[in-house]
């Protein structure tokens, strides 16, 4: 018998179940461990030297390394050192979750604990100089009528500027004639566009 056959026909007899008699714990393991036999564990048997198949048929450990190898036992131990880390990196993320709680708490505690009288007076502190704003502010038909009287009054000056050049008796020089001409212009154009802003924002009269 080749060794290949030994060391199979030694692992057939560790996981075969004895029908004669009563199913015991050494049943189940062995049933447990049939189950769990590497798709590729024949093929890695057929790759090994005659030297190999002995010292796995003799010695635990060499059979254990031989086990090791099998692509099941490579994937299913990358998973266990996967799912380790994932479990690890869990733990310290309940941990941080659980020391944000505590701040929370505590934070939470110290504003049920604290005297918000400080707070309030400073609201209505607040809130008083508001309204006292607010009661001195004119209202926009008080704005608008004193835009209209300020418009009338530049026109008024401008009356009154052309009644004195027309009464007097003294002949206006030139440079004179034209700086009452500029001002009598930059009158009636000041009041004429406040006149245009009154009566755009309130167009009653």
């Amino acid at each position: 018998m080749s060794p290949v056959d030994d060391l199979a026909s030694a692992f057939a007899r560790s996981t075969t179940l004895n029908h004669d008699r009563i199913a015991s714990d050494e049943d189940a393991h062995a049933l447990a461990r049939a189950f769990s036999v590497p798709k590729d564990f024949n093929e890695i048997l057929q790759s090994k030297s005659s030297v190999e198949l002995r010292r796995c048929i003799v010695d635990d450990d060499a059979f254990d390394d031989l086990l090791r190898s099998t692509r099941s036992v490579k994937e299913s131990t990358a998973f266990a050192r996967d799912l380790a880390s994932e479990i690890e990196r869990l733990s310290a993320e309940c941990e941080r979750l659980e020391r944000d709680a505590g701040h929370l708490a505590g934070h939470r505690a110290v504003v049920e604990n604290g005297d918000l009288r400080e707070a309030e007076e400073a609201y209505g502190r607040v809130r008083e100089e508001v309204i006292r704003r607010q009661s001195t502010m004119k209202t926009l038909p008080a704005l608008v009528a004193d835009a209209r009287a300020f418009a009338m009054n530049l026109e008024e000056q401008s009356r009154a500027d052309v009644a004195r050049a027309t009464r007097s008796k003294t002949k206006f020089l030139r440079d004179a004639l034209d700086d009452l001409i500029e001002r009598l212009v930059e009158r009636q154009t000041r009041a004429h566009r406040v006149k245009l802003i009154a009566s755009i924002v309130d167009p009653s009269d």
